[in-house]
């Protein structure tokens, strides 16, 4: 059988005194404390951070204007303290700065009406938009009021800020910035116009200027008439050639005067043969008898009375122009021309 003893010859359970030393933990710290509000959304990194022996809360990202905090607490304050040797909350104040921006311009003014469709473009690598807002920022600003159109006129682009708790304009206002842009009408210079014929001879037909112009492009919608465009009897006439109104284009004569332009024309007499009837006599033989008649233009000229007969007798035939202010005989005058012929006894 065994014995066992200590050394010392004792047989007394011994103890042993142990222990886990208390972890002194240095506070974190941020990488950045303050940031200037730029629409994005911010967060400090943590430096110096085990989460095995710290907890962290309020570590969410930001993006207003504010001041915000990130609260550290000991997971096990009994066997760890911070540096200072205290075990209470440490908390991290950082902050987002309200900012001020330069309020945006607009360039160019205007632009003349093309027809097309222009739009205002608020990106600086939109070369394609006919008009550029400079200092635009997305992040931070609204766009509204009118960005494109095609006629012309006056419009108005308007850019706000998305929060004026967080951001304000370099001269300390809030309201939103109305950028005026406007589309300016097209000065269309237009050949005077002529008529392609100013004299015509009366022939019993309406007659109907032409008008010509060397900018055929805008003749009809350039250039209205008025007055008279057309007449059938003889006369001295005017057609006056306005240029018209427009909404998108400014019309101008070549010379930049802008009076309406007469064009006179005339539709001349005509003079015409007078008619001849013979022979004027013949003899009754029982068979009809008539006058042959050369000369008469049915046009200008009627023609009335006894044209054949068979009986003896004294007849007429009467020729009158038809339009006694417009025709005339080759003498000039306008007086009916009478013939009288007869049928003559059989002796």
């Amino acid at each position: 059988i065994y014995d066992f003893r200590w050394e010392d010859n004792t047989t007394d359970p011994i103890s042993f005194n142990w222990k886990i030393k208390g972890q002194l933990l240095k506070v974190p710290e941020l990488d950045a404390y303050s940031y200037p509000y730029d629409g994005k959304a911010h967060l400090p990194a943590i430096i110096g951070f085990d989460e095995n022996v710290i907890a962290v809360n309020g570590y969410n990202k930001k993006t207003a204007a504010g001041n915000y905090d990130i609260v550290f607490s000991l997971i096990d304050p009994v066997s760890s303290a911070w540096a200072d040797g205290t075990t209470e909350n440490k908390v991290l104040a950082w902050t987002i700065t309200k900012a001020k921006f330069k309020k945006p311009t607009i360039s160019p003014e205007h632009i003349t009406f093309d027809g097309e469709k222009h739009t205002v473009g608020f990106e600086e690598n939109e070369s394609e938009h006919s008009f550029l807002v400079s200092d635009f920022n997305s992040d931070v600003m609204t766009i509204g009021g009118t960005p494109q159109a095609a006629g012309v006129g006056d419009y108005i682009a308007v850019v706000g800020l998305k929060d004026t708790d967080s951001a304000v304009w370099d001269d300390d206002s809030l309201g939103n910035i109305e950028l005026p842009w406007k589309i300016v009408k097209k000065i269309v210079k237009l050949d005077r116009p002529r008529l392609e014929q100013d004299t015509f001879v009366y022939d019993g037909t309406r007659k109907i200027p032409e008008v010509l112009s060397p900018t055929k492009d805008y003749l009809d919608t350039g250039i209205s008439l008025s007055g008279d465009t057309s007449a059938l009897n003889v006369g001295n006439y005017t057609i006056t050639a306005s240029l018209s109104e427009h909404h998108d284009i400014t019309f101008l004569w070549g010379d930049l005067s802008s009076e309406p332009i007469n064009l006179p024309w005339k539709i001349t007499p005509i003079a015409i043969s007078a008619p001849r009837a013979e022979p004027l006599e013949f003899t009754y033989d029982g068979t009809a008898k008539a006058p042959n008649i050369t000369d008469y233009d049915t046009t200008f000229v009627s023609m009335s009375g006894t044209r054949s007969a068979t009986n003896q007798g004294t007849y007429t035939i009467t020729f009158s122009l038809k339009n006694k202010n417009s025709t005339s005989w080759h003498n000039n005058g306008t007086a009916d021309i009478i013939y009288t012929w007869i049928i003559k006894r059989k002796p």
